[in-house]
């Protein structure tokens, strides 16, 4: 927190006389994919993880001493884990609205309760734009095997570098719907490529108008398992509020429609999957969800502390020109250890 400049931390029950809300974010899907959580004391790793599926070791005697085996573990790359940060700031111009975010008030709410009102719906709102932008990475790290890290200082790409053999790309008519389009042959080559990397696929995920197209092959679709009761145990997968659709089980792999989109910094929507490919992935992987040790911060700035007694609501109303800076930031990112655990075909 030293680098910020004119800040404490927020403490709502110290400077408003309430706690705030403490917020739990849906978790999104492509995140939920990297299960393994890991919190860590700075905000450097260590990369090149060795994944060694299935490993096994020789039966002894036990009277004798048995060979050494060779330690899994890291090599010696590091890695600076990214920051996200969001600055967002209140006026008394926004206090002396009726409305604000999620409520609407009458002329009997307090500046105070505006204000407590006011920091929650910001804090909500950052969360999720820090969950968006993880989700982002995540997506970026199945579909083209790589972390890009672009923004204010920051210009920096990390590859997990996939076997080659995991990215198939099909062309002229063998995309699907093309005249000479075998899907089902496709998937079976698919399979066995990652079956050789040790990975048993689960999932297929791709954006709808192309599982679309494998309800069109009139083969495919008499094998795509679609009724509800074979739904069983793959939880509900629209909990994860990204537009995550069921559409069936083939070949014993998990169909879902990714339809998810975001608002990029210049305002367009685009669509956080790509439309010409599909990725098919081991769930039971490798990889990992990293947390700096300041996995949520949330700071409170004015930019002149010596005046105030922390009471901020009360300014507001001494001096039209106050305003009051909420910011958060968080050290984050997913790291694809287990590259080999997913294949990325291009379809179209």
């Amino acid at each position: 927190m030293s680098n910020i400049t004119n800040s404490i931390l927020l403490d709502g029950k110290k400077f408003f006389g309430t706690s705030l809300e403490k917020i739990q974010p849906k978790t999104k899907f492509f995140t939920s994919l990297f299960k393994d959580k890991q919190v860590i004391e700075d905000e450097i790793i260590q990369l090149g993880r060795r994944v060694v599926k299935n490993k096994i070791v020789s039966y002894v005697n036990p009277d004798i001493e048995a060979k050494s085996s060779s330690v899994e573990g890291f090599t010696t790359d590091l890695f600076k884990l990214p920051t996200i940060k969001d600055m967002k700031h209140i006026t008394r111009q926004m206090l002396m609205l009726r409305g604000f975010g999620y409520h609407n008030y009458d002329s009997s709410v307090s500046s105070k309760k505006k204000l407590v009102d006011m920091i929650n719906d910001i804090q909500k709102k950052q969360i999720d734009l820090f969950d968006t932008k993880v989700e982002n990475g995540a997506i970026d790290a199945y579909f083209n095997g790589k972390l890009s890290v672009i923004g204010e200082g920051e210009n920096r790409e990390l590859l997990f570098n996939r076997d080659s053999s995991l990215s198939p790309v099909l062309t002229g008519n063998a995309v699907w719907g093309g005249s000479t389009a075998n899907i089902s042959n496709n998937f079976s080559s698919w399979i066995t490529l990652l079956n050789n990397q040790g990975s048993n696929p689960t999932h297929m995920i791709a954006r709808s108008e192309i599982i679309d197209l494998m309800f069109e092959d009139t083969a495919v679709k008499e094998e795509i398992k679609t009724d509800s009761g074979f739904n069983f145990g793959y939880g509900d997968y629209n909990y994860f509020g990204d537009g995550v659709t069921f559409r069936g089980i083939y070949k014993n792999i998990i169909l879902l429609a990714y339809s998810g989109v975001y608002t990029d910094e210049s305002g367009s929507t685009q669509q956080a999957v790509p439309t010409n490919k599909i990725v098919l992935l081991d769930e039971n992987n490798a990889n990992q969800e990293y947390f700096g040790n300041n996995k949520q911060e949330m700071f409170l700035t004015d930019g002149d502390f010596k005046k105030t007694n922390r009471n901020f609501y009360s300014y507001f109303d001494r001096t039209s020109t106050f305003q009051l800076g909420l910011g958060a930031f968080q050290t984050r990112a997913c790291i694809m250890n287990d590259a080999n655990s997913s294949l990325v075909a291009t379809v179209l």
